[in-house]
């Protein structure tokens, strides 16, 4: 694990002769904006994990995460961050237990992680497990695309209110296992009792490259990337499926209007819509992002054209700042990639260029922690070569400040288990410094320390949340 030069994100409260003189959300200098943290850098060639897929943060605060590549059969691994321990690798797949498992992992609601693996022991149909969070492995399901199941599940699994595992495949269903297959949306017990939901046919879409949502109705949702129109010959489709399996196509992409081959599990928002990306179209061909309603309307927000980033692959999510975020695996100022933000009217922003050293093709999907903070990876760059593990962290929020007997009594909102630390300087312009402690690690959601002022006529006061390894 490791800290890097992007910086530490502060709160900051100016004190001048003992009053509150500052916006605690702002620093006098413009406003405060999430800091980007390298949590590790993986390396390509040291027989490690690397080319890491989502990560999700546990109730413990330990993050897991897949990788497509390395482990000691080079077909990939399941590894664990933990603030106290540092990077440990649970599984190495290739054992017969799978080759390469793409899309990542969820923790159920049995406090086990499901994921799936594109191969199994060299056949590309694939397979389905289950871990403990200690690395007890288990195989639930083997994919057989001669019996309709389909094969090369790509995308991360879903739970459902009911406790079944929802997921699709790329290829197979009921045209068997031929290239021209369509894929399938299948369903399974936590035990491993599968069944295929649906098989897609090209009329009603082919080839998912994405899994489903859980809609406020509901329903789930879900993309193909092909197929679509009475002919099957469409750009892709959106769905809506009901859990006994009837699948309405909500829209078919044309390509020249609203982009194609869509990508990444749908988003639905705060106000009810439905967001998603495309990789292709329109302008361009650099790929879209759109807005739909729960009824199918769609409409194009962005339209990217290499400036402002190139393919957009996957998952859009929307954090508790009402902004939506994702990623583009290309373009930018140095053609690595970036991060943006979207407003739901379609305001958008590049908030991160990947360079080489803070990662490159930011294909896994952004995801957001229990603690508030937005978590990616990349498949390249970073000091090993081999994909960075990164962290978007939060501002920590001032709330309230009282002076007392030359003390200042500081508080501000804050997560559980996290190291911050408050530091005073005479200027803003200060290059350095001083820390009161080393680190206050918060034991609740809102914090307070106290801190001598010691007659100063003036100073400004700051809390930083400090890298995430101890």
């Amino acid at each position: 694990m490791k800290s890097n030069r992007y910086g530490v994100v502060t709160g900051l409260v100016v004190l001048s002769l003992g009053i509150l003189a500052g916006d605690p959300d702002r620093t006098g200098a413009g406003e405060i904006t999430w800091s980007f943290q390298i949590l590790h850098e993986f390396s390509s060639t040291d027989g490690g994990p690397w080319e890491p897929w989502e990560m999700i943060q546990t109730t413990t605060g330990d993050i897991y995460a897949s990788s497509g590549a390395g482990g000691s059969n080079n077909v990939g691994t399941i590894l664990r961050f933990s603030a106290a321990s540092g990077l440990s690798t649970l599984v190495h797949f290739g054992n017969g237990n799978g080759d390469y498992p793409q899309g990542g992992l969820i923790e159920g609601a049995d406090g086990n992680f499901y994921g799936t693996t594109y191969q199994n022991a060299g056949s590309a149909n694939g397979a389905i497990f289950r871990m403990t969070p200690d690395g007890g492995f288990t195989n639930l399901h083997h994919f057989d695309c001669s019996k309709g199941e389909g094969s090369g599940p790509i995308c991360r699994l879903m739970q459902a209110p009911s406790g079944e595992l929802y997921g699709t495949t790329f290829y197979g269903g009921a045209s068997g296992c031929s290239g021209n297959s369509a894929g399938t949306v299948f369903k399974m017990t936590t035990n491993g009792e599968f069944s295929t939901v649906v098989s897609f046919n090209r009329t009603n879409g082919a080839n998912p490259q994405c899994g489903l949502i859980l809609g406020n109705d509901g329903a789930f949702y879900g993309s193909t990337i092909g197929g679509g129109g009475t002919s099957g010959d469409g750009y892709g489709t959106i769905f809506r499926l009901t859990p006994n399996g009837q699948l309405t196509t909500l829209h078919t992409f044309d390509y020249t209007v609203a982009g194609s081959c869509p990508s990444g599990n749908l988003l639905q928002a705060s106000d009810g819509n439905f967001y998603g990306t495309t990789e292709y179209g329109i302008e361009t061909d650099f790929g879209t992002i759109f807005k739909m309603t729960p009824g199918g309307d769609l409409t194009t927000l962005v339209s990217f054209n290499g400036t402002n980033g190139d393919y957009p692959h996957g998952d859009l999510i929307q954090a508790d700042d009402g902004w939506i975020y994702g990623r583009t695996i290309g373009g930018g100022r140095f053609d690595g990639g970036t991060i943006f933000k979207l407003s739901t009217n379609g305001t958008f922003t590049t908030i991160l260029d990947f360079d080489d050293t803070n990662g490159l093709g930011p294909w896994p999907a952004l995801v957001l922690g229990r603690d508030g903070n937005l978590y990616g990876a990349t498949f390249g760059g970073g000091a090993g070569a081999g994909g960075v593990a990164f962290r978007f962290v939060r501002p920590p929020r001032i709330t309230g400040i009282q002076c007392t007997n030359n003390m200042a009594a500081l508080t501000w909102m804050s997560y559980p288990g996290e190291s911050y630390q408050v530091e005073w300087g005479t200027n803003l312009e200060t290059p350095r410094w001083t820390a009161f402690q080393n680190r206050i690690i918060a034991t609740g959601s809102n914090n307070a320390s106290s801190f001598p002022l010691e007659d100063r006529s003036r100073a400004f006061y700051r809390i930083g949340l400090l890298p995430w390894h101890p």
